[in-house]
């Protein structure tokens, strides 16, 4: 497992290319999937990051998915899964609580909340 590496996985560019920005400027080394075809590729790859961010709603490949996907995997079952989303907090909350990840951030947050978040999973 890499200890710096943050996965992020979502069909916006332009915020992956953002957050992108934040993580490596806060000392992480970030991977950033738009595609979810290519995403659930490169989960089944065997690649072991630290943190996993993805966002629950996206075509074909969506959170929950991602979720299942590593957790029925017992070399990928530990990696941390954060949820991003424009769903309320409270359905995040019943998602986390349903499919066992580590945390969710509701859209529109700041990037300074998503550097704490990760800091608390990914120190």
């Amino acid at each position: 497992m890499d200890e710096r590496q943050i996965v992020i996985i979502d069909d916006d560019e332009f915020f992956l290319m953002l957050a992108r920005t934040v993580l490596e400027g806060a000392g992480y080394k970030v991977h950033t999937l738009s595609d979810s075809t290519v995403a659930k590729r490169y989960i089944l790859s065997g690649v072991k990051p630290a943190m996993i961010i993805v966002d629950v709603l996206m075509p074909d490949l969506n959170g929950d998915e991602v979720a299942r996907l590593l957790k029925e995997d017992a070399e990928t079952k530990s990696i941390p899964i954060l949820f991003i989303s424009g769903m309320s907090a409270k359905e995040l909350s019943e998602r986390v609580q349903k499919t066992g990840v580590n945390g969710y951030l509701t859209k529109p947050f700041s990037f300074d909340q998503l550097v704490e978040s990760v800091r608390k999973i990914v120190p």
